[in-house]
């Protein structure tokens, strides 16, 4: 069981079969996520005739909300058009969503 891969590794090796983006960019996205630490909540794409969107969230802990932003936006080769931040816990969130929509391209 420990060698099986994480949900979010099976959902991003999956993604280079469900859209055809530049693969050098998606690595860049997965080893952010994992030298970030960033859980991946979810990851989809769209386009006609060849998808060039990305979406996805990840989850993180308050303290680390705005590095994890930091890093989302600083991946080369991906252009960030959303990034959305959601609190959870009230009235002192203690976790954030934070979503992020990206083209492909420089």
């Amino acid at each position: 069981m420990a060698n099986e891969a994480s949900g979010s590794a099976r959902m991003l090796a999956n993604y280079d079969k469900a859209c055809v983006l530049d693969a050098e960019a998606i690595q860049r996205v997965r080893d952010t996520l994992d030298r970030h630490d960033l859980r991946l909540i979810d990851w989809h794409c769209k386009g006609q005739p060849v998808p060039d969107w990305i979406g996805g969230s990840v989850q993180v802990s308050r303290d680390r909300v705005g590095k994890a932003i930091q890093a989302l936006a600083d991946i080369e080769g991906v252009r960030l058009c959303c990034l959305d931040g959601f609190p959870y816990g009230f009235p002192d969130p203690d976790e954030f969503r934070v979503a992020f929509e990206a083209v492909a391209g420089q």
